[in-house]
């Protein structure tokens, strides 16, 4: 922006916006086929200076595309209320469809192999120290020797990928676990 000097100046951010702002009811005024006089024009600025720069552009253009009465000034709530998104540019609130995009999302994402068997690693530790502070810990000390010591495993378990190897391991596993 140049002033009277013909030197650049800086233009502040809320001088950007009250520009935003008259400009906006101008043309809506201009739309309505409407002249407002200065104080009417005050009153619009101070109530719509709340909202966002993007939601003045929104609010312009959709009062703008929606109002039927010519010659009359929109209200103001009415301008404000187009400010909003519509229902149909809102996704809905549902949870299953929200979840599902974001594994979508995170599906995409590469993660190192090194960098998961950190994770896993890390999380064994951390299971490690939480068992050594339960096996420290008298009160636990004495569930154990009232109830027994839960047992360890040595190595997890890991489900075979080939279904005839699958099956003979779930037979062996529900024979071990006394199912079958």
């Amino acid at each position: 922006m140049e002033n009277t000097d013909g030197k650049q100046t800086r233009t502040s951010h809320s001088e950007t916006h009250a520009s935003l702002l008259l400009s906006s009811v101008c043309k809506i005024a201009a739309a309505a086929n409407v002249n407002l006089s200065k104080a009417t024009l005050a009153i619009y600025i101070e109530q719509l200076s709340q909202l966002s720069s993007a939601q003045i552009q929104r609010a312009t253009k959709r009062t703008i595309e929606e109002w039927e009465e010519a010659s009359k000034m929109p209200p103001i709530s009415y301008i404000i209320a187009r400010c909003y998104l519509r229902d149909a540019e809102v996704p809905p609130n549902d949870a299953e469809a929200i979840l599902k995009r974001q594994i979508a999302d995170a599906s995409r994402v590469k993660v190192p192999h090194e960098e998961v068997e950190r994770w896993l690693e890390a999380g064994r530790i951390a299971q490690q120290l939480e068992y050594a502070e339960f096996e420290e810990n008298p009160e636990w000390q004495a569930l154990w020797e009232k109830f027994g010591k839960p047992g360890r495993r040595e190595r997890p378990n890991t489900v075979p990928v080939d279904p005839e190897e699958r099956k003979r391991w779930e037979a062996e596993m529900a024979r071990k676990q006394g199912w079958r």
